[in-house]
């Protein structure tokens, strides 16, 4: 009896050990380093535009689905066409993995025209995913009495915008300069939401900005009839709008269609959500899944059909690609833009 009793402890400082190696073996440094944390989404947007809309949206899946299960906290840098964000994304914000942001779409054709204060390289942001395909409208109100973009050529209208870099100002400047139109743009709002109130207040007769922020946070506009749409602004027509034509299809020549390409292809990144460079590549992995598998949960599905927010998930890969293809645009295209943009 002493010999087995003997055995008991030696079995059970076995089974221990064992226990330990397999824990060592299974470690996952990924979780270890997000265990309980959080992780700092930097947003271009201001409070309650449609980029946190739909960051608080997947806050909880992604939490679900990340390992070590961090929480998402939200931290709005609005401003300068997106600038400030994307500056301080690329070159503050710690490389660890523990801040990452959601950026306006412009910023690489800001980057690609080389505007003055950008101070980051949009290729070598590590993209995550992306929610929907951003078409964009110009939008106006009914009282402006403009209910055409043939109407526009003709009456001026005031359209709300924010910084000379952002889709805001850039949409209703380039069609002045291209389909002649007479919109005077006002810049200086910090985010759609406050473009919006302007509307709203009777500042601005409307604005050029994501129809899904439209829906999110101006339904009653919609159901009031108060607004009427005079195009598209994206790489095809809105399923939600079917009568209302794409702005590169009113152009009148080839080249005047380049120009209206470049500043509406880039709807495929207005829901994207991106890391700064430097991040440890399997952090880059996780956060990649993480958002994969939360823009696909249903029950995130059935929570943005309930709120009435589109979900067309986008790849990391379908980003970046859209991010090159942006950047390596003809010298010649962005050299007519460049000077548009630049005319007073």
């Amino acid at each position: 009896m002493r010999s087995l009793t003997a055995l008991v402890p030696t079995t059970a400082l076995c089974f221990s050990s064992m226990s330990l190696i397999g824990g060592t073996a299974n470690a996952d440094p990924v979780a270890d380093f997000y265990r309980n944390g959080k992780i700092t989404v930097v947003l271009a947007g201001g409070p309650g535009a449609i980029h946190s809309i739909y960051t608080q949206l997947l806050a909880p899946y992604v939490r679900k689905h990340m390992s070590g299960n961090p929480s998402l906290v939200v931290n709005s840098m609005p401003g300068a066409g997106g600038t400030i964000a994307a500056n301080y994304l690329y070159n503050v914000a710690p490389k660890d993995g523990g801040t990452i942001g959601s950026l306006l779409p412009e910023m690489p054709m800001s980057a690609r025209f080389g505007t003055a204060g950008n101070r980051f390289d949009p290729l070598k942001f590590s993209y995550l995913a992306g929610a929907d395909v951003t078409n964009s409208t110009i939008t106006l109100m009914r009282t402006a009495g403009v209910s055409s973009i043939a109407e526009a050529r003709e009456k001026v209208a005031v359209i709300a915008a924010g910084g000379p870099g952002s889709q805001t100002f850039i949409t209703p400047t380039v069609a002045n300069a291209v389909l002649g139109t007479k919109f005077k743009v006002v810049t200086g709002y910090n985010g759609l939401n406050a473009m919006d109130i302007a509307v709203d207040r009777g500042e601005a007769h409307g604005r050029s900005g994501s129809w899904s922020s439209i829906k999110a946070t101006r339904p009653h506009w919609l159901t009031s009839n108060l607004v009427v749409h005079l195009a598209i602004v994206g790489p095809e027509r809105e399923p939600d709008l079917p009568d209302v034509p794409l702005l590169t299809e009113l152009a009148a020549t080839p080249q005047d269609r380049a120009v209206l390409s470049l500043i509406s292809d880039n709807a495929l990144l207005g829901r994207m959500w991106l890391a700064p460079p430097g991040v440890p590549e399997e952090r880059v992995t996780a956060l990649r899944e993480a958002f994969w598998k939360a823009l696909n949960d249903p029950e995130l599905i059935a929570e943005a059909k309930a709120k009435e927010l589109d979900l067309r998930p986008l790849p990391a890969k379908k980003l970046a690609a859209t991010v090159e293809q942006i950047m390596k645009a003809d010298d010649a295209t962005v050299d007519r833009l460049k000077s548009i943009l630049a005319s007073p």
